[in-house]
């Protein structure tokens, strides 16, 4: 209900405001909406004014009037306290007067009803750092209140907003709002939501993990999340961008939130929660990053995946400058992933130069074929690091993965050779490369009578002696790389065909066994990844004698077997049964849900109960699984909601109802279907994207 009332203001304030002031290209405003407290609870908005002439600027603290808007429990009579960088009390106000109603028709805010005990104040204020705190007047006076703090005129620039606010274990959020106002300039933004950096400034309380979600106020689309910064980029190049805006440092690999988004004109909404339905003090912070006089380069992978094959393309990365680029520039890259570079991929420079106008520029990741490794697929990230004249961009890392496609697989068993009175025993596994050129071994072995002395790949099969190719490391050995180079007589062609041919054997030798404790032979396995349809099961009667048994049945194929139930199936068996369930109409939980809500709308959600709520949501699935007539296809979606799950415990499920109930028809269309399309639709579905924070992810 509230968060779709502060969709709707931002809305609102973005068509008025961009109205009046349509040269300026800057942020306008901020409302944010959290819990109200005292003493280290009170709701704080913090702000930066730019260089230029002293700004009038509008500040309201709503409380009681949230309540006209479907928000509960809300601050009865909030007070504004406004502060300067230095922590002086500059301006108080407790009830709204005519002089700052003056101006709430020029910047779009919402009106006030006469007599409220809402605060409002316009300040003019000189270029600097202030605060706005909003707290109840009278003593456990708390609840749901807002800051607003509005751009009036003037040149400078409202440039940097945050707030800090308390954020409850039930499903609340800090709700922060902004505008960008209209003109011919992307905004480029740093977001952060921080809670346990708080505690290094002496806030007790601070939320232990704080996720955040950029939303576009018109559409409610997600723009960008983030839980944990480290995975947003590179640490050093993030840090490096804190320090341009200004913004304190963070801890590498604490639980603060960052992303860094490029806006276009419009209106905006930050979401804050807590991991793990977890309470706690946030502090939700917007940096305005236009004006920096710095490029910023990113980095996208515009061919995101590659193998090891020499025919298949390379992976590709781009990379991409704003700002001025009437010069050249330089960028320093760095390289991670679980790729090795001049191993798995062709060396790639540390450093990337654009000419004088060049805007874009492209780094190839070449795979090598002779690559071999036990897992399937390797990755390489890079990341804009920083340096002279530039700043990491609003995607400052990005990933390639590099799919190994593997040669042939040899195994062997190894035992005691006939001379050896042992029980010991053992393995050996040589993955071959693509390109036939090298191999990984991998050994284990237990119950050596005797400490082992060495162990080798041998020509010939166990008893013959034959020479030897490779000395293995003593003890297990894993991902031992054997490079198949010619040996003696015998050229690298030679050894793979002994391979092939079951010609080289793996020999363990120990101290009570010099000729030998282990020994087998490595024989190509014969796997194959084509499916072969296996031969049809015999067939089995599906009649059903007794109640007894129809119950049982049913009692697993429905939500409870009735008397009518047990004749069907006892009278046409469970074949014909399933058949017919398979064909009755679906009994879909987004209609009945609707008809639940049409039907009672109290308990809906948003303003005057606009859309279902819960209970409607609740209603109609008991309704349609206790009475639905397609009882199997209601069994099935219930049991696929158990295994691909989103949960209301996320607030943005929760509070659309619609996108739950879409999602669960998506498991009635699929519960008869096949899994590779039930897989496809489930990831793709709104609501698994919200709970999962893939939203419009690109990859």
């Amino acid at each position: 209900m509230s968060q779709r009332f502060l969709l709707g203001l931002c809305a609102a304030v973005l068509g008025l405001a961009a109205s009046a002031q349509p040269e300026d290209e800057r942020l306008l405003n901020l409302s944010s909406r959290g819990w109200v407290g005292s003493g280290s609870e009170v709701f704080v908005a913090g702000f930066v004014i730019g260089p230029g002439e002293a700004k009038p600027v509008l500040i309201r603290g709503i409380g009681p009037t949230l309540a006209d808007y479907g928000v509960e429990g809300v601050l009865g009579d909030p007070e504004l306290r406004l502060y300067d960088g230095n922590n002086n009390l500059i301006a108080t106000n407790n009830d709204w007067g005519p002089d700052a109603a003056a101006s709430f028709g020029s910047v779009g805010a919402f009106t006030l009803p006469a007599g409220s005990h809402d605060a409002a104040m316009v300040v003019t204020l000189e270029p600097g750092v202030y605060s706005a705190h909003a707290s109840g007047l009278g003593a456990g006076d708390n609840g749901q209140g807002m800051i607003e703090i509005y751009d009036l005129s003037g040149s400078a620039q409202l440039m940097n907003l945050s707030t800090r606010g308390r954020i409850e274990a039930d499903r609340s959020l800090v709700i922060s709002g902004f505008v960008v106002a209209a003109g011919d300039v992307n905004r480029r933004l740093l977001v952060r939501a921080v809670g346990p950096a708080l505690e290094e400034f002496g806030v007790t309380g601070a939320l232990a993990d704080p996720a955040i979600a950029v939303v576009r106020a018109g559409d409610a689309v997600q723009i960008a999340s983030n839980d944990d910064w480290g995975q947003f980029g590179d640490p050093e190049s993030l840090e490096a961008v804190f320090s341009v805006a200004g913004a304190f440092g963070l801890e590498r690999g604490s639980k603060d939130a960052v992303a860094m988004i490029e806006l276009a004109p419009g209106a905006y909404t930050m979401q804050v929660s807590g991991v793990g339905n977890a309470a706690g003090i946030s502090l939700v912070e917007v940096y305005d990053l236009t004006e920096v006089d710095a490029p910023a380069v990113s980095i996208a992978a515009t061919v995101a995946t590659t193998d090891t094959n020499e025919s298949t393309a390379p992976g590709e990365f781009t990379l991409t400058r704003t700002g001025d680029v009437s010069e050249s520039l330089t960028v320093t890259i760095g390289a991670a992933g679980s790729a090795v570079m001049g191993t798995d991929y062709v060396n790639i420079p540390s450093q990337v130069t654009f000419a004088a106008g060049q805007t874009s520029a492209k780094l190839l990741i070449d795979a090598y074929a002779n690559t071999v490794s036990t897992d399937s697929s390797k990755t390489v990230i890079l990341s804009v690091k920083p340096g002279t004249g530039y700043l990491p961009g609003t995607q400052p890392t990005a990933t390639v993965a590099i799919v190994l496609i593997p040669g042939e697989l040899f195994v062997g068993n190894l035992r005691p050779p006939g001379s050896a009175v042992s029980a010991a025993y053992g393995s050996v596994s040589v993955q071959l490369s693509a390109d036939e050129s090298t191999s990984l071994i991998n050994l284990s072995f237990a119950g050596l009578t005797s400490p082992q002395t060495v162990a080798y790949l041998r020509l010939g099969v166990p008893g013959d002696n034959g020479p030897y190719l490779f000395r293995l490391p003593n003890g297990q050995v894993i991902n031992e790389r054997w490079d198949l180079n010619a040996t003696g007589d015998y050229t690298s062609a030679d050894l793979v065909q002994a391979l092939r041919n079951g010609q080289i054997y793996v020999s363990i030798e120990t101290a009570n066994y010099p000729g030998g404790e282990l020994a087998g032979s490595l024989i190509l396995h014969n796997g194959s990844l084509e499916f072969v349809t296996p031969e049809p099961p015999p067939a089995v009667s599906d009649a059903v004698a007794t109640d007894e048994a129809a119950a049982r049945f049913l009692t697993q194929a429905t939500f409870g077997p009735i008397r009518s139930d047990i004749d069907r199936l006892k009278e046409i068996g469970i074949d014909a049964w399933i058949t017919e369930q398979m064909a009755k109409p679906v009994s879909y939980l987004s209609a009945d849900t609707v008809a639940e809500w049409e039907a009672v709308p109290q308990g809906g959600r948003g303003m005057d109960n606009a859309r279902p709520g819960f209970h409607h949501r609740n209603s109609a699935w008991f309704k349609d699984v206790m009475n639905g007539e397609d009882q199997l296809r209601q069994r099935v979606a219930f049991a696929l909601s158990q295994i691909f799950v989103i949960s209301i415990e996320n607030a943005q499920v929760l509070n659309w109802e619609n996108g739950v109930t879409a999602y669960y028809d998506v498991l009635l269309d699929h519960a008869f279907g096949d899994f590779r399309s039930l897989l496809e639709r489930v990831t793709l579905q709104p609501s698994m994207g919200i709970y999962l924070s893939h939203l419009r992810n690109a990859k």
